[in-house]
């Protein structure tokens, strides 16, 4: 069955692609589990347009299973406005009725935290870009200390709070 899957998966068929990225969300079936993998593979599923493929929750699945990963930062940046917007396609498909409930309180929440997505964007392009770097180091230029390290980030924007004294954690 598992080699049925994956050859439909590789020719393509949306439900197929849907069934492998399910397992590679759970790293089961002998599939290794993978967020960014599993994304992907749910996006291609909704490319199939065979519509003898799209029977009984496909593609609500695909769309609510990438709207969880947005929300959850699962393979993807945490960003609730997207996984609005994915459960709002999921909303007007078979089986999408489930969600129109819940979209409303997910609306209000992309509306109230729609600035730390941006925030955690550039965040997480500084801290990328710190860990290249830090990963061209030879040895010998490696920080050694904490001190060395906070340097070495502040020339990315990278700011670490001091630790605390033990007094102070009390």
């Amino acid at each position: 069955a598992a080699h049925d899957l994956a050859e439909g998966a590789r020719q393509g068929n949306g439900m197929c692609l849907q069934n492998v990225a399910w397992l590679m969300c759970k790293g089961e079936g002998g599939i290794r589990r993978s967020y960014t993998g599993a994304l992907k593979l749910f996006h291609e599923s909704l490319k199939d347009t065979h519509l003898e493929h799209q029977t009984g929750t496909f593609p609500f699945r695909s769309l609510y299973a990438i709207g969880c990963m947005h929300l959850t930062g699962r393979g993807t940046i945490m960003d609730i406005k997207e996984a609005v917007r994915w459960f709002e396609k999921a909303t007007r498909v078979p089986g999408g009725h489930q969600l129109a409930g819940a979209l409303h309180l997910l609306q209000m929440l992309g509306n109230m935290m729609g600035g730390m997505v941006e925030t955690q964007r550039e965040n997480d392009k500084r801290y990328g870009s710190f860990s290249a770097e830090l990963g061209k180091l030879s040895e010998a230029e490696y920080p050694k200390t904490y001190g060395e390290v906070v340097d070495f980030a502040k020339k990315f924007g990278i700011d670490f709070t001091p630790p605390l004294p033990p007094k102070a954690r009390a």
